[in-house]
């Protein structure tokens, strides 16, 4: 019982101190690969989520660290003359950055940013078939991060929002169709709250 009163009363003070002007506000967006790349071919958006802190205000301008998570998933068979497997991977992307986002005195509502920053693969493969055991591998990569995107306030706390993310992945020139594997292309459509 205890437990339950401490927690509830931390609660209700961080509540109280991030409704006091904080500086901060979370996004629950759909993510969609877009172009023709091996992601956008391939896989399919299941959620990103993101959180922004603004640290200084120009009067035109916020200024801020932004992190977002993107979950992506695929899933498909891979044939031999032995046997066959079911494949599924998991991408999750991780897109921390600096942003900067522009507030307009003629229209309050409308709030374009753009940004820049490093962003983080990380996949999980797993192969299952009936005729062998099955099998797991993860790997990472890694790239520069550019996004712009707009938000449009639908009250003073929420706003809805497009982003657009660029991400250079680092891959080796050698490889053929090199920019089919470098070139990662998305769109983030949601809705974000601000505390």
């Amino acid at each position: 019982m205890k437990t339950k009163i401490t927690l509830i009363i931390f609660l209700l003070i961080t509540t109280n101190l991030l409704s006091q002007n904080s500086k901060f506000s979370i996004e629950v967006n759909f993510p969609v690969l877009i172009d023709n790349n091996h992601y956008g071919e391939n896989y399919n958006g299941i959620i990103d989520l993101g959180l922004k802190y603004r640290i200084s205000n120009f009067g035109f301008m916020d200024v801020g660290f932004a992190l977002n998570t993107s979950l992506f998933d695929t899933n498909y068979k891979i044939s031999s003359e032995i046997t066959t497997f079911d494949v599924k991977e998991s991408v999750f992307f991780i897109r921390p950055k600096v942003f900067s986002e522009i507030n307009f005195k003629s229209n309050e509502k409308i709030h374009p940013s753009i940004g820049l920053g490093y962003t983080f693969i990380e996949s999980k493969v797993s192969a299952k078939s009936s005729d062998l055991p099955n099998e797991s591998k993860s790997y990472s990569d890694k790239g520069l991060n550019l996004y712009v995107g707009i938000a449009y306030d639908i009250s003073n706390k929420i706003f809805i929002q497009a982003q657009y993310d660029y991400i250079k992945k680092e891959v080796s020139k050698d490889i053929p169709d090199y920019k089919y594997y470098s070139n990662i292309n998305f769109l983030n459509i949601g809705l974000g709250y601000r505390f």
